[in-house]
């Protein structure tokens, strides 16, 4: 009987009591890009973290005033701090911008938003410089974001909506018709030019070659095809 008794005293309180002695916060550390930042010192009420490959570590308390955070290229002021769950905390700290930034596609969806998405669009298939730009990463990260992108720019959509995916489809296909029409007529004007003109930054004469290759391997469908290439479709209404 006495053993009855102890079992059921542990069934009904010890989910409490564990519920209460639970006291660690689980912490990730992410830049303004999302991504995780590792090897960064957390400093709280005098108490030193460190957080590991993925952005976490774990602490006893949860004092977000006293909070500090230290690393090399990473401003030391906490831009955001957003709840997950009861127990895990997301930090966002802010990164200092790198020419690198330039190939991750957050960098555009964060500081651009749709216009500048469509813009690089344009120039993927309408200038020379679109060449080096994240153009299907970045057509895969705004699909994530197509509400964000929407609401931001024209200020009505619904979190998860079809219309807003279709939306920001339809206005990426009309910029790529639009770049693919551009770099066809500035091809037809510039003539052989290009093919005598030197290299430069935003110039390579040799994606001129693989482009004019492409079409001779594959002739008319090249145009459809190139738009699944990078590079390739940069030139290829250049060269058609």
């Amino acid at each position: 009987m006495l053993l009855i008794r102890r079992i059921l005293m542990m069934v009904v309180f010890w989910p409490s009591v564990s519920l209460f002695s639970q006291s660690n916060y689980r912490w990730v550390v992410v830049d303004q890009y999302e991504r995780p930042v590792s090897a960064m010192d957390v400093v709280m009420n005098a108490k030193k973290y460190q957080t590991d490959t993925e952005g976490r570590f774990v602490s006893e308390e949860k004092v977000l005033e006293n909070m500090t955070v230290a690393k090399s290229g990473f401003a030391s002021t906490i831009t955001a701090v957003s709840t997950l769950d009861s127990q895990d905390i997301q930090i966002v700290v802010q990164k200092s911008f790198h020419w690198k930034d330039l190939l991750t596609p957050m960098f555009y969806i964060k500081y651009g938003g749709l216009w500048l998405l469509l813009l690089i669009v344009f120039a993927e298939t309408g200038l020379f410089v679109g060449f080096f730009l994240p153009g299907d990463s970045l057509l895969f990260v705004a699909g994530i974001y197509s509400h964000d992108l929407i609401k931001g720019s024209f200020g009505f959509g619904e979190a998860g909506s079809f219309a807003e995916l279709m939306i920001l489809g339809v206005l990426i296909s009309v910029c790529g018709l639009l770049g693919n029409a551009f770099g066809y007529w500035f091809g037809k004007k510039s003539g052989p030019f290009l093919f005598e003109r030197k290299d430069t930054f935003f110039f390579k004469k040799k994606y001129l070659y693989q482009a004019k290759a492409f079409y001779e391997k594959h002739g008319g469908s090249a145009i459809v095809m190139a738009r699944f290439l990078p590079i390739v479709r940069t030139f290829a209404p250049i060269v058609a």
